[in-house]
């Protein structure tokens, strides 16, 4: 680390500094998504909010006023949590490198939600094969279906080529992951048969990506959201539950630990680098708390409660 003395001789605005920690990102080979997800808290959301000053004129109070003015727009604080973990590996960069003074980023406190899912009946309608008119209509039911069968994350989906798919196998290599990692998924015989019939509609060879737009090219992240919440407002109507690609990654694990799962293996499939991250999914929703307890209760399922005679 830099001396105090060479430190106030330094003169980064915060543009240039965010510029220098992106590249510094690169360098250091990290996923596409994780560049993208800095650029856009650096760039798009504390610049704007805080002006391009001089990075070693950042300190507490300049956070604080960055948390006030977002909560003013509306943005929620799960959302705001999510930017402060970007701004706060940025501005221990800036510490590391002697641009600034150190500056502690508190997390802000926020009430847990419960993780919202697709029920089976929602699943059931989702599931239903359309009719085929147009190669939209099979290449968004089974990129539906994709999803629900494996939970991966978006940035991994929109990246697997044909040649990643072993139909005789039942095998799918997901070459695109967060931790730089190849990933060996298991396959369904029902995914298998999805596939198999939509890539006599895909065509293509083994190098093209495996879901593309209406000209056989790489179907863009933004078409994938934008088509999936099309398709279930089409089949399911307006609901409380967010209609994403996150929404399939958080019924396949609620889904997989109903079934008997156990968490290690559920930390596997979807690819969490530490167990925290999937211990978030114990935490069930309400009708199944609900049946638990009725199922296992001691007063209803041990012990023999007995009425006594009512007196007159």
């Amino acid at each position: 680390m830099k001396s105090v003395i060479n430190l106030r001789q330094q003169s980064v605005d915060l543009e240039s500094g965010i510029s220098m920690f992106l590249e510094e990102k690169k360098d250091n080979n990290l996923s596409e998504s994780t560049i993208e997800y800095y650029d856009y808290v650096l760039s798009k959301a504390f610049l704007p909010i805080i002006g391009n000053v001089n990075v070693h004129d950042i300190n507490k109070a300049t956070v604080t006023d960055f948390i006030r003015k977002t909560k003013k727009t509306g943005v929620q604080v799960s959302t705001i949590n999510v930017r402060l973990r970007g701004i706060r590996a940025f501005l221990n960069y800036l510490e590391e490198e002697g641009y600034s003074q150190p500056v502690k980023v508190k997390m802000l406190r926020d009430i847990e939600k419960s993780v919202q899912t697709f029920t089976k009946e929602h699943i059931d309608l989702l599931a239903r094969k359309p009719k085929i008119k147009q190669f939209c209509d099979i290449r968004d039911w089974a990129m539906i279906m994709f999803l629900l069968a494996t939970g991966i994350r978006l940035s991994s989906f929109v990246n697997i080529k044909i040649k990643d798919v072993n139909l005789v196998q039942r095998e799918l290599l997901i070459t695109h992951t967060k931790n730089k990692k190849e990933l060996l998924l298991p396959a369904s015989k029902s995914l298998m048969k999805i596939l198999n019939e939509y890539l006599v509609y895909r065509k293509g060879s083994e190098n093209d990506y495996l879901f593309c737009n209406a000209y056989g090219e790489k179907i863009p992240k933004r078409s994938v959201q934008d088509r999936i919440k099309k398709y279930c407002k089409a089949r399911l109507g307006v609901t409380s539950i967010r209609y994403s690609p996150h929404t399939f990654r958080h019924t396949f694990a609620i889904f997989f630990l109903r079934k008997g799962g156990d968490i290690f293996t559920l930390q596997s499939l979807l690819d969490h680098a530490t167990l925290d991250m999937t211990r978030k999914y114990l935490n069930l929703l309400p009708e199944d708390l609900r049946r638990e307890y009725n199922d296992k209760n001691i007063l209803d399922n041990v012990v023999t409660v007995k009425q006594g005679r009512k007196r007159l």
